[in-house]
């Protein structure tokens, strides 16, 4: 119960219904507040009207000499009876309209401050009391009083005129009303929830699409993507996103794999060299020489090996950024000049002219580091520049980094080996002309420029040379 009331779907459903439920009550609720106001407005309003006209006409006009109009309120009132005598002029009317009043259901009451009750109409209520009227309240008012509606006028003299009405039948046709609105309400209130219900369901089925992928994925079929259809919205967006993290997750399993693999294979090979020459040694007597060819064989191998570990333990450990960089300025020029001359012998080796151009730049990094990176760079351009051919070496500046340049003049990188060329155990080329070495050095040059805040990158095309650029932030 508690675990289902703690999901997206059904607190989003909650948060609907109480909205929902307050709009209705407030709307609803104002809306049947703003009619009865109307309809109580309008039964005062005729209440009022018959008010006016017997004041004009039931009340003979004041004593000579008095300042108060006929029709003013505040005129002393002296009531004409109504004994069935003949009637004349505005008696006459005051007549008719008392008796419009008892057509219409309404009944009239009148006191005199000096007479008492002067007019009752026979279907005035029995029990009936004089309205406690502030003697200043000159402008008439009305009240409820059981089911009984009035209207009450008064003047300075203490004379009070009641105008009233059941409203019994009032009241029903306002309950009536009152019932309606609720079952509007009710019927809005379904509805709501119905259409939320639909709504919700179509906004977390992609939150569902996704679950159900990652759970696919977590068993270990990292083929499986989220399929959300024409979503553009912000879940679309999420999902798109996923899908990217998925295949870069899959393409990181699938290197790690292939890096397993390789590392597998290249370290094999070795061990099956020195368990060879290990088995032939033992197999029976050899002479001295022969054993020490065997040895050194093996002790070559190993040291190979070695390396490999080496080189794969700096990788990881540059990778998984606990390798320890001793970050300083760096004399670029005087740092790649003299790596380029412990390289020279090599080149001259193989009639490969080599050259260095350099400016007096100084970056943030680690020397040690920065030396192996331009080892591997001009060690690899040696290797794959043809003989008599150049490979050249620069300094150069960029904004605020500086970029140490390296040129051959070798067979270059073909378009399907460049986004390739920097992973571990690659190696361009194909049969007899595949590269040697363990396909390590640029990886690890890679991964070293990547923890300096730097980069490298190459531009190649086949058959014209390579165009090695490692970039490192400028020091300070």
């Amino acid at each position: 119960m508690f675990q289902t009331l703690n999901s997206i779907r059904w607190r989003l459903q909650l948060w609907h219904m109480l909205i929902i439920v307050i709009l209705i009550v407030t709307l609803l609720g104002g809306f049947y507040r703003y009619e009865k106001h109307v309809r109580f407005e309008n039964l005062d309003n005729e209440l009022a009207l018959p008010m006016m006209q017997l004041t004009g006409h039931y009340f003979v006009p004041p004593r000579p000499g008095s300042r108060s109009k006929a029709n003013d309120l505040t005129a002393d009132w002296r009531i004409i009876p109504s004994d069935g005598g003949r009637l004349k002029g505005n008696e006459q009317i005051a007549e008719r309209e008392l008796q419009h009043l008892r057509d219409e259901g309404f009944y009239a009451l009148c006191w005199s401050r000096s007479e008492g009750l002067l007019l009752k109409t026979p279907n005035a209520p029995d029990i009936f009391e004089r309205p406690k009227v502030d003697r200043d309240q000159l402008r008439p008012f009305a009240r409820t009083i059981g089911d009984r509606r009035e209207m009450i006028y008064s003047n300075r003299k203490g004379n009070v005129i009641v105008i009233g009405c059941s409203i019994v039948s009032f009241e029903a046709s306002l309950a009536g009303f009152r019932n309606q609105l609720i079952g509007v309400g009710v019927v809005a209130f379904i509805s709501s929830i119905l259409l939320g219900w639909y709504f919700n369901t179509r906004a977390m089925r992609p939150i569902h699409a996704m679950s159900k992928t990652a759970r696919v994925i977590a068993d270990g079929d990292l083929s499986e993507r989220i399929d959300l259809g024409n979503e553009s919205n912000e879940l679309g967006q999420l999902g798109d996103t996923l899908n990217e993290t998925f295949d870069r997750l899959e393409g990181a399993l699938k290197r790690q794999m292939q890096v397993t693999a390789d590392a597998s294979h290249e370290i094999r090979t070795p061990l099956t060299i020195i368990l060879n020459e290990l088995s032939w040694a033992l197999e029976k007597e050899r002479s001295l020489e022969d054993y020490v060819d065997s040895m050194t064989t093996c002790q070559t191998t190993a040291r190979h090996m070695r390396s490999l570990i080496e080189s794969l333990l700096q990788l990881a450990e540059i990778n998984s950024g606990t390798a320890t960089l001793e970050m300083k300025s760096v004399p670029l020029d005087q740092l790649t000049s003299e790596t380029v001359e412990i390289l020279r012998p090599i080149a001259d080796q193989r009639e490969v002219k080599l050259s260095v151009e350099t400016k007096p730049l100084k970056a943030l990094g680690d020397a040690t580091k920065i030396r192996q990176v331009i080892i591997n760079l001009v060690s690899n351009a040696i290797q794959h520049t043809p003989t008599g051919s150049a490979v050249e070496v620069s300094v150069q500046q960029s904004d605020a980094t500086q970029a140490i340049v390296v040129r051959d003049n070798g067979s270059g990188i073909d378009d399907m080996s460049i986004p390739f060329i920097f992973d571990r155990f690659y190696r361009s080329g194909k049969g007899e002309k595949k590269s040697k070495g363990s396909g390590l050095g640029l990886a690890i040059s890679k991964a070293i420029a990547v923890a300096h805040g730097g980069d490298l990158t190459v531009v190649s095309e086949k058959d014209r040379g390579s165009v090695f650029i490692f970039t490192l932030p400028q020091a300070a």
